[in-house]
């Protein structure tokens, strides 16, 4: 970092490191909301999941981690109905990162079918959401319109240069993740938390937007999916466990 821009590089680093503790708190949090876990096997999971982000490090930009929190905390106070702290904190992921639309898209598949909130009430909050959302994004585009370069790179072509030069390598590494994915999220998926269920459903355009504007590999792609991986993962886990190891770990009430 050449010396003019030292501050901004501490700021930046500042803001990485808080968000590495608030996304590990958060998932803490979010595990608890939607498992009935011990607090202590909470906080081991979610330390678990921060040490395996380096995963995802083949790429990366100084907003993947406030995304990673600013996403998880969002999922918590989405799943607890906290409506006010979650629209209040809405325009900040936004700010950071587009992908917050994928927010709206979880509120609307949990509160509609669940109708947790009366109908106008429902439709107000997504409103408000919707609005929030447009008004972010068509200022950012006004403000940045002349800059050169595209809205989005296209790396369709790229995917298809590294299948055809390394087959094996790209056909082992999906064919793990797809059979570990699987497990993680489907394994005993009719007893799992419905609004787990219901927010997987962002992997779909998440893996759409991986093989058009990521990069091969580029994994961080799905970090906004990861504390949902992450949760229907440990449901996965302790459903595999013998009753008598389960109920050491999480004792009856």
């Amino acid at each position: 970092v050449p010396p003019q821009a030292s501050l901004q590089a501490l700021t930046a680093w500042a803001l990485m490191l808080v968000s590495l503790v608030g996304f590990t708190i958060s998932l803490r949090f979010f595990l608890l909301v939607n498992h009935p876990l011990p607090g202590w096997l909470a906080e081991v999971v979610a330390l678990l999941a921060l040490a395996c982000l380096p995963v995802f490090w083949n790429f990366g930009y100084i907003y993947d981690f406030t995304t990673l929190f600013l996403f998880t905390l969002q999922l918590v106070l989405l799943a607890k109905g906290s409506w006010i702290a979650y629209l209040f904190l809405f325009p900040l992921a936004t700010l950071n990162k587009e992908t917050s639309v994928l927010l709206i898209l979880i509120y609307s598949l949990y509160d509609f079918p669940k109708v947790r909130l009366p109908r106008l009430k429902f439709l107000k909050i997504l409103s408000v959401q919707v609005l929030i959302f447009m008004v972010i994004r068509l200022a950012i585009f006004l403000r940045f319109q002349h800059n050169p370069g595209a809205a989005g790179e296209n790396h369709w072509a790229d995917h298809w240069f590294v299948l055809a030069r390394s087959p094996g390598v790209v056909l082992i590494t999906f064919g793990v993740l797809l059979v570990g994915l699987s497990f993680l999220v489907f394994y005993g998926w009719r007893e799992k938390p419905v609004f787990l269920r219901l927010a997987s459903t962002i992997l779909i355009p998440l893996a759409g937007l991986y093989f058009v504007y990521g990069f091969p590999f580029e994994f961080r792609v799905f970090y906004e999916a990861y504390p949902i991986i992450v949760a229907l993962g440990l449901g996965s886990f302790l459903r595999l466990l013998p009753q008598k190891y389960r109920t050491v770990l999480i004792p009856s009430p």
